[in-house]
């Protein structure tokens, strides 16, 4: 493969990666705000999106998987219910393998696990583990993944926003282990509009702040009052949003502290791995060094 064609091939996953990071953060802030209102079940349908948004990420760029008996070999790529299986906490695979009259296949597999770690609110400790194993990740997917890239710390700060949804979903009698393949819904997040509960509690909020027949008499008596209270009104929606945006800032930023002190007590057991491993290494010297003097002194 020639020089620009492997540039334009790193280049697309680059998209690609990108496109997964917003879709997925579209479909989180779009469930945080439905869930202010009404209660997240089943059959909404951004739940299903999100769900087919989280599986495209741990399928992206797998590695392939080699296989071999006497009678025939198989390459087939690993699937991301082995990824599961590998990092996720064992009482929750245990939970799904107790549903096998219900669910088959490994995509089915996964896709139950991944609606019971949003009622159990335990995605982001499973992502969080991702990424403290980024080494060991790099055995199951190919350079370029999304799950070995930045984008995954960039999701992982947005998912936290999930852990204060109270997802009310029933495992039982999901159809998981139909079809191969979901696409994922692009067409809904093109452009966000909020829910019509959230939509009506602004109304509120705005009457509140101004009352139509108060602008009038005071736009008929005080022109120059009521371009005063526009204009504070205008202040205020700014400073609500500049606030908004302060607290998603401050739960981002908590997030990387969490992240940095993760790797930091990590790199911490590695060094004292290490430091016991030389000092044993010493002590083996020691003593070599202890029987050759001896043999020396015998001659």
């Amino acid at each position: 493969m020639a020089d620009s064609e492997i540039i334009h091939a790193v280049k697309q996953m680059a998209v690609t990666r990108t496109n997964l990071l917003n879709v997925a953060r579209m479909v989180v802030k779009t469930l945080v705000d439905k869930s202010a209102f009404d209660p997240i079940e089943d059959e909404d349908s951004d739940l299903q999106n999100f769900c087919v948004v989280i599986e495209h990420i741990l399928s992206h760029r797998l590695q392939i998987q080699w296989s071999s008996t006497w009678f025939s070999s198989s390459n087939e790529p690993f699937n991301f219910w082995d990824i599961i299986k590998k990092f996720a906490l064992q009482s929750t695979i245990i939970n799904i393998e107790d549903m096998s009259d219900e669910v088959q296949t490994s995509s089915g597999k996964g896709r139950a696990w991944i609606r019971l770690v949003l009622v159990q609110k335990k995605l982001l400790q499973f992502f969080d583990n991702l990424l403290a194993n980024q080494t060991k990740l790099a055995l199951y997917y190919q350079p370029q993944a999304f799950m070995l890239c930045e984008e995954t710390t960039l999701l992982t700060e947005n998912l936290r926003c999930l852990n204060g949804i109270d997802f009310n979903l029933c495992l039982r009698g999901g159809n998981f282990d139909a079809g191969i393949y979901f696409e994922i819904k692009y067409a809904p997040y093109l452009k966000f509009e909020q829910c019509q509960s959230s939509k009506e509690d602004d109304m509120v909020e705005n009457t509140k702040l101004d009352s139509s027949l108060v602008m009038k008499d005071i736009a008929a008596s005080h022109p120059l009052a009521a371009d005063e209270l526009l204009h504070l009104r205008e202040q205020l929606k700014t400073e609500k949003e500049q606030k908004n945006y302060f607290e998603e800032l401050v739960t981002v930023r908590d997030g990387q502290i969490k992240q940095l002190q993760s790797q930091l007590t990590t790199l911490s057991k590695e060094s004292d791995a290490q430091r016991r491993q030389l000092e044993a290494v010493v002590l083996e010297l020691q003593q070599q060094l202890y029987v050759v003097g001896y043999c020396l002194i015998s001659q």
